[in-house]
């Protein structure tokens, strides 16, 4: 690119950029009024709540546009990701919901920027593409966050199940399937996990329950299951699965 090309570029950008900075509170304000009509769970949050990390992200878009050495699209990410972790943390929230945000953040820092001059072509689509990494990195540490956390609940979980012996813990599926088999199933029943996961739930019946129907009566939807031995031996009768809430 010829050198006043590239001047050019710079001033545009650079222009934009510290418009950015200036006009910051205002696309914040306008953000927050449509997520909180759009976005369920932003409905009831503080301010400082729902506004989060979005004025850091708009400063460092803001300084990758004024950069004299090029764009450095990636210094946004690091905004992005902490505002997944947060909206990660805060009741209601579902990654559609915070990807929406995002989609809500463009619209209103292209609509202030363009109330007050028009925008270059190519600086419009480095907009675009910062607000793209930031969509990106904010999916992928919401669904790290989101796994973190579902980890720390079935930890204490799995050591309960894993260490109740003396009874046989599972769950079966909508189709009546088994999908979770813990250390006492293995020894009441004689299966092990192996053998009786993705098996039919008719298994843990006896041949005179299924003749009656059994299984049948206990397959409206996901089900959850526990049967005890008795005087320490195996389990003639296996108790029927009880449907969980929801």
């Amino acid at each position: 690119m010829p050198k006043q090309s590239q001047e050019s570029e710079y001033s545009a950008r650079r222009q934009v950029g510290e418009r950015v900075r200036t006009l910051t509170p205002e696309v914040c304000q306008r953000w927050e009024a449509e997520v909180r009509r759009v976005v369920p769970a932003a409905r009831e949050q503080p301010s400082e709540v729902l506004l989060d990390s979005v004025p850091s992200f708009l400063q460092r878009l803001a300084d990758a546009l004024c950069d004299a050495h090029g764009p450095n699209l990636e210094v946004e990410t690091g905004a992005a990701r902490e505002h997944a972790e947060q909206r990660a943390g805060l009741a209601g929230y579902t990654l559609e919901q915070v990807l929406e945000e995002y989609h809500l953040l463009r619209v209103a820092l292209l609509d202030v920027l363009e109330a007050e001059a028009p925008i270059r072509r190519d600086v419009r689509c480095l907009i675009n593409a910062g607000i793209d990494r930031g969509l990106v990195a904010c999916a992928g540490r919401y669904l790290e966050a989101a796994r973190e956390a579902l980890r720390d609940v079935e930890g204490p979980y799995r050591l309960l199940v894993d260490s109740a012996h003396d009874y046989a813990i599972f769950t079966l599926d909508l189709e009546g399937r088994i999908t979770t088999w813990n250390a006492g199933a293995e020894r009441i029943t004689g299966y092990t996990a192996e053998e009786a996961i993705g098996q039919s739930g008719e298994i843990l019946f006896t041949p005179e329950d299924r003749e009656r129907g059994a299984p049948s009566r206990n397959s409206a939807g996901p089900s959850s299951g526990a049967a005890r031995t008795t005087s320490g031996g195996t389990c003639g009768r296996t108790t029927a699965a009880s449907s969980l809430p929801g």
